[in-house]
């Protein structure tokens, strides 16, 4: 039968069976998925470690995580309460305490603690320091460190066994404040089950750094390097700072640029005179350009290209200069004024009268 609409192709019959089965074995395993799904009552004696709140809200204990023996209210495993933050000194023995639950305490084998992650990040490996405590099945305990391990020093940590629970206890010291107060705490077994908690608003550690200022290298406007210690020795406010000549910086949107310094406009006089950002030079200049003015135009008359004669040893000499035009408005032409005053009157009877006006300009 050609051409049949009503014929239907054997392939196509085959495709449609095969997606049937498909679609039927998806159904099936959804089915079984949501019911082995843990359920409130059936989690209480097979849940995963935790610190006292399994992840179905149970709560077994309030005491799972204590600073300096201070209970630490742990509600959920994104952030706590705010107004737990703890404020502790730099230099002093710090001791977080973590209360493990789990239905066999032996399987629980890490715990870990990550401390100054940035607020809102919730990544463990974003702390600036982390300690990493693991053990063995016969509980040989070993303690790693990641991140800046110039933050603590003096690091301990002990990992047992209680009756239904196991306790991981760090201690170490803080040796500088850290800008970030988030801290998070982290805990497995063998399987590798475990849970996760970041408490927000966490912990500082206030008072002088016992490491060495931090030092920053950049270079300044006309492009020299300059090495930039922190001004804060408690490290609290790490936007200023001063370079190897004494200049103060300061961190600005994440650059760092160097304090404009007003010029010295000291007035001290020396041998050379005033200094130029002195308020007295100005002043003094203008004298100067009027006394060369007035001196040079007394025995320099006017007019281009004239000849005078100077004094009965120049007129016998018959000595001749050439006047250019002369500009006083200028700073430096009254220099130029004396210079051609001196080269004039050089070895004539009025060279009394010049040095003494050369004395009391130089004064």
């Amino acid at each position: 039968m050609k051409n049949n609409v009503y014929c239907i192709n054997a392939r196509y019959i085959c495709v449609f069976l095969i997606l049937s089965v498909i679609l039927v074995t998806l159904s099936l395993t959804q089915t079984t998925y949501a019911m082995n799904l843990p359920k409130l009552k059936e989690c209480l004696d097979a849940c995963a470690p935790n610190l006292g709140v399994d992840e179905n809200g149970h709560v077994f204990f309030k005491d799972g995580l204590k600073i300096n023996k201070k209970t630490i209210s742990i509600t959920n495993q994104l952030h706590n309460s705010l107004d737990q933050q703890l404020i502790l000194p730099v230099g002093k023995p710090v001791t977080f305490t973590m209360k493990i639950h789990s239905t066999n305490p032996d399987d629980v084998i890490h715990c870990g603690l990550g401390v100054g992650i940035p607020k809102g990040d919730f990544l463990f490996n974003d702390a600036t320091f982390q300690i990493n405590v693991d053990r063995t099945f016969d509980h040989q305990v070993t303690t790693s460190y990641v991140g800046d391990i110039s933050a603590f020093k003096n690091a301990t940590a002990k990992f047992e066994n209680t009756a239904k629970s196991a306790k991981c206890a760090i201690t170490f010291i803080p040796t500088k404040y850290m800008p970030h107060e988030m801290f998070a705490i982290s805990v497995y077994d063998d399987k590798r089950e475990g849970n996760m908690y970041f408490v927000n608003n966490g912990i500082f550690f206030n008072g002088t750094s016992l490491v060495e200022s931090p030092v920053i290298h950049v270079l300044d406007g006309d492009g020299y390097p300059s090495k930039i210690t922190l001004s804060d020795k408690t490290l609290v406010d790490m936007t200023t700072g001063v370079d190897q000549k004494g200049n103060s910086w300061h961190l600005v949107n994440g650059f760092w640029k160097k304090d404009y310094v007003s010029p010295d406009r000291s007035c001290n006089y020396s041998s050379h005179g005033y200094h130029r950002f002195c308020s007295n030079f100005d002043p003094l200049v203008i004298d100067e350009q009027n006394i060369a003015k007035n001196f040079f135009d007394t025995y320099y008359y006017p007019g281009k290209n004239t000849t005078l004669y100077i004094s009965q040893n120049s007129m016998e000499n018959k000595t001749s200069f050439e006047k250019d035009s002369l500009n006083y408005g200028r700073l430096h032409d009254p220099i130029q004024n004396m210079i051609k005053a001196i080269t004039i009157f050089k070895g004539n009877n009025v060279n009394d009268n010049l040095d003494q006006l050369i004395k009391k300009l130089s004064k």
